[in-house]
């Protein structure tokens, strides 16, 4: 099991337990029910938006998130309404071009299909070339799924 693997089964932990509208969580799902290409953190709820969550650690490109969920929607006809949450570990510091680019993207799929785009910043720095972490990581992952429990709720985008 990867890192990120590892952080999003922590989180899915923690997110049940506070839990959010009901909704039930799944590490690396699936909204297209089918392929290779998943979400780190699926919420889904019937009648509701999902809840997509992509935790970016310290990919080279998390801009390739972002385009991934357009080009469900533009090419493979994806309908379901969702919100896409992406959060950046400490590595993508404000103004770097890796997050920049990928928040300006997401900025114009928002526009573009009218499902919104968050991104934000959490407080874990991963050692690069670590393997899974341990109580860091959990510590961590449990704290973004608070904050993200209470930025949804204050954005009102779950209609």
């Amino acid at each position: 099991m990867n890192r990120t693997t590892a952080f999003a089964n922590d989180f899915c932990r923690r997110i049940k337990e506070i839990g959010l509208k009901n909704y039930e969580w799944e590490c690396s799902g699936k909204p297209l029910g089918r392929g290779h290409e998943s979400i780190d953190i699926l919420g889904t709820r019937e009648g509701r938006r999902s809840i997509f969550i992509e935790v970016e650690l310290r990919k080279d490109a998390p801009l390739t998130n972002v385009v991934k969920v357009w080009r469900w929607v533009v090419n493979d006809g994806f309908k379901q309404e969702f919100v896409f949450v992406q959060a950046f570990s400490k590595y993508y510091k404000k103004g770097d071009t890796k997050r920049f680019n990928s928040e300006f993207v997401g900025e114009q799929m928002e526009k573009a299909t009218g499902n919104p785009y968050l991104s934000l910043s959490f407080d874990y720095n991963p050692y690069r070339h670590g393997l899974q972490g341990a109580g860091r990581r959990r510590h961590h992952a449990f704290r973004l799924a608070e904050k993200i429990r209470r930025k949804l709720k204050s954005a009102n985008v779950l209609n």
